[in-house]
């Protein structure tokens, strides 16, 4: 879409619409989950066996 690979679509608004809504939508959850990954840390094996003994 960026590199305007998708020229059919343009003289149908709608669809257009749909993709760039998407794409936005995508970025803002790839921003997100890029910065929660960031935040947390690796998780390592020994993570897990803490999160089962936790409950």
């Amino acid at each position: 879409m960026q590199r305007g690979d998708l020229g059919e679509f343009v003289a149908l608004d709608d669809y257009r619409m749909e993709f760039v809504e998407w794409l936005a939508l995508y970025k803002t959850w790839a921003s997100l989950d890029e910065r929660y990954r960031r935040l947390a840390g690796p998780v390592t094996p020994s993570d897990a066996l803490s999160w089962d003994n936790a409950g």
